[in-house]
Parts: C-alpha cells; sequence; structure tokens
C-alpha cells in the first residue's frame, strides 16, 4: 500500500487499486489545481451556528445538520452549505464522531465557485489511504485483535470497485451486474485474468493477478 495504489489479497491472488479508479469512482476532483485563488478567510457559518463550541468535532456538524431551524437559516443557501459540509465530513472523510474537523472547510465553504472545484477526492483518497495505514498497524503490532474494523475516508470506493472485478468460483454460469453505462463500476465476469497480466491504467482492462507482491487479507468494515 502507498500513495498511489492499494493492494489486495484474495484467497492468494492480489488485485490493485490505483488512485485513479478512486477519482473515476468518486467522481470529484483528484488532482491539486485550481485556477481561481482562494476566497478570504470568514467566519460567517462557525459564528452563526458553531460559535458555543470551542473544538468543533463531526457530532457538531451532525447535530447542526439536524436539527437546524428555518429561523437560523440566514440566508437561504445556509442549508446547501451546512449540506455540504456534512457531507464532506461524515460521508467522504472522516465519519469518526469525535474527530475535530478542519475549520478553514467552514471558510471554504463560503465561495461555492471555489468550493466545488477543490480537489476533494484527492483529499478523500488520502483520508482513506491514512485510515487503512492506521487500523492496519494497529493490527500488526496487536493492539487491535478484532476482526472488524472501522474505516475513514471512503473504503465504499474501492470496495465497489473490486466488487465488480472479482470473478465467482466454481459458478457454472455467468454473473453480470446490469448497471448504467455511466457508472464506472465493471461487471462481474467469470473469465480470470491470466497470471502474466500487467497493471495498466486503464479501468476497463481485467484486473491484474500476480501472487508475489505484498498484500493485506480483505478487510470488512462495519457501521459506525
Amino acid at each position: 500500500m502507498n500513495e498511489d495504489n492499494i493492494k489486495f489479497n484474495f484467497n492468494g491472488n492480489g488485485v490493485i487499486f490505483t488512485r485513479k479508479e478512486f477519482g473515476i469512482i468518486i467522481g470529484l476532483k483528484m488532482k491539486n489545481t485550481l485556477d481561481i485563488p482562494p476566497p478570504p478567510y470568514f467566519n460567517r457559518i462557525r459564528n452563526t451556528y458553531f460559535d458555543h463550541i470551542h473544538k468543533i468535532k463531526n457530532m457538531d456538524v451532525k447535530g447542526v445538520f439536524m436539527h437546524v431551524r428555518r429561523s437560523q437559516l440566514e440566508y437561504e443557501d445556509n442549508l446547501l452549505r451546512l449540506t455540504l459540509i456534512y457531507f464532506l465530513k461524515c460521508g467522504i472523510l472522516d465519519k469518526e464522531s469525535q474527530v475535530c474537523i478542519n475549520l478553514d472547510y467552514l471558510s471554504m465553504v463560503e465561495d461555492l465557485n471555489y468550493f466545488n472545484q477543490y480537489s476533494w477526492g484527492l483529499v478523500s483518497y488520502n483520508a482513506t489511504l491514512m485510515s487503512l495505514h492506521k487500523v492496519l498497524d494497529l493490527h500488526h503490532r496487536e493492539l487491535n485483535k478484532s476482526s472488524a474494523y472501522s474505516l475513514g475516508g471512503l473504503p465504499l470506493a474501492f470496495q465497489l470497485y473490486i466488487i465488480g472485478r472479482l470473478r465467482p468460483l466454481n459458478a457454472d454460469e455467468e454473473y453480470v451486474y446490469k448497471l448504467n453505462k455511466d457508472f464506472p463500476i465493471p461487471p462481474l465476469q467469470k473469465k480470470r485474468a491470466p497470471e502474466h497480466a500487467t497493471h495498466s491504467d486503464d479501468v476497463n482492462e481485467d484486473a491484474i493477478v500476480r501472487k508475489n507482491f505484498e498484500t493485506h487479507d480483505l478487510i470488512t468494515t462495519t457501521e459506525t
């Protein structure tokens, strides 16, 4: 596992999931390039909805989003901004209720054009990778002997990709997902990739199958 790809072990077969595939599935920007300057720092959202909280955590974001009153919406698009922060923090980043948020996000969301062009896909990928490193390190050092893990970021992205890549074993019929043509997950296929296959950035090619690289056992996530 490194910053560019993640390798999984499925019954002795290795599957590589790259940053490019993560970006295709999540549908958010993966390159840290912006053609507009960052907006000035604003405290309006924080002062309006979180002024009573010293350290704002994910649970505070959820609480404000779920219980905000119409009378508190000074501007009609404030609910949109709160929704974006809620989805960002509780959907594609940390998820854990006790994690503090980056206060810059509350300022960035004031400028929706800037916010929408930001590389949230890259931020989510890095958060997912950091979370994987953390839980695997705890497991290897036997500080966490549980077989279940609570992952941050968006592990659903590579779970969907792997589901689409796996071939049914010992099956007579061919399993194919009926997916929308715009949906990036490739269908399940009965045919397996040859062992001499080489990796390609093309998400539509057969998954690489090797037995000579370091892999990690399949991680099963649980709801938090």
